[in-house]
């Protein structure tokens, strides 16, 4: 193995990729919950709509439209601020392209879109109140929190 190759690896610190990428995985579904609760009457009118007409179509459409593009902004937003993290930590520029690439490779599994972490969280807001939009966003916002201090702990790691 040549010089280049063995600093490449002793710079590639598999817990700080980790780490970050637990955070972007929090922070995406924090933000798909915040934008949930910006949505809360129309998915409870989409749920108890028991007929199929245009403007139910219409919503589901634009609904499932925006939760894509929420999800990947909130995944373009992490990808920078674990580059910016990682430059600024003077850490291998690998780590933020590994965590990039694994994340990116979860998006067509739709692990984002069911819901694995945020059922806990949705329960939690649940049981503050009894209110679909702040349950939302209480869930968000604990999402969010809990990515942003995950992706913050990874840069005091050397």
């Amino acid at each position: 193995m040549s010089n280049a190759k063995k600093t490449a690896v002793k710079k590639l610190n598999i817990k700080i990729i980790l780490i970050q990428w637990i955070g972007i995985f929090f922070l995406i579904n924090g933000f798909l919950r915040l934008y949930y609760s910006v949505y809360a009457e129309e998915i409870n009118y989409l749920l108890n709509s028991k007929e199929n007409n245009s403007k139910t179509l219409r919503i589901l459409h634009d609904f499932l439209d925006y939760q894509i593009f929420a999800a990947f902004a909130a995944y373009f937003l992490g990808v920078i601020l674990i580059a910016l993290i990682n430059w600024k930590n003077k850490n291998h520029f690998w780590n933020s392209i590994i965590v990039a690439l694994l994340t990116f490779v979860i998006f067509p599994s739709g692990l984002f879109f069911r819901g694995v972490i945020c059922n806990f969280f949705n329960s939690f807001g649940g049981k503050i109140i009894n209110n679909a939009t702040y349950s939302f966003l209480i869930g968000g916002i604990t999402l969010s929190l809990i990515g942003g201090f995950l992706i913050w702990k990874s840069s005091k790691i050397k």
